[in-house]
């Protein structure tokens, strides 16, 4: 992943993509979703336990950790 540009150096699409798309898993995030059209297709996903699985297990392992962890929990989507 490349360091992220400063606001001043975005285009306005790669603003909107910053504001609109996840840097951990590449999809749209809630903000997307709750400035975008009505759809019948949507999936959401709330993994249980994730959270505490990041902090009692994962928290020593670094971040690469819980985001491997959860770009496979929405792989499974």
């Amino acid at each position: 992943m490349s360091p992220a540009k400063r606001v001043a150096e975005m285009s306005p699409e790669e603003m909107r993509r910053a504001l609109l798309v996840s840097d951990k898993t590449d999809l749209p995030n809630r903000r997307a979703f709750d400035e975008g059209k009505a759809s019948p297709w949507v999936a959401i996903s709330d993994v249980n336990g994730l959270k505490a699985l990041n902090d009692e297990r994962l928290f020593r392992r670094g971040r690469n950790s819980y985001d491997g962890l959860l770009r496979w929990s929405l792989a499974l989507v």
